[in-house]
């Protein structure tokens, strides 16, 4: 099977005509296809597989948006950590005295 060139390959064959699908490829095509993701057009023994771009980007979208409220989070986590080890250190210290 020739290698996916990117990402940006958006419309190929999913085997090569002379290979057989296994049923692990047409379960996984099949996950794809009900999600939207993909659809499938067989021309004669040749199967075709088109990514569907607008539900990725779709996901995509949905994906960046809890990435920027996660990202947000633990940066205030971040700076809640950062503040109660200096209060440890400040503490340690005047323990020490």
């Amino acid at each position: 099977m020739p290698p996916l060139r990117s990402i940006g390959h958006v419309h190929g064959a999913c085997l090569p005509s002379a290979a057989a699908p296994s049923a692990g490829m047409k379960k996984h095509v099949g996950v794809l296809e009900q999600a939207g993701l993909v659809t499938t057009e067989k021309v004669g023994r040749v199967r075709t597989c088109t990514l569907g771009v607008r539900r990725l980007e779709e996901a995509a979208a949905w994906i960046e948006r809890y990435h920027h409220l996660w990202s947000a989070r633990f940066e205030a986590l971040d700076t809640v950590i950062e503040a109660l080890k200096r209060k440890e250190e400040v503490d340690g210290r005047k323990k020490r005295h």
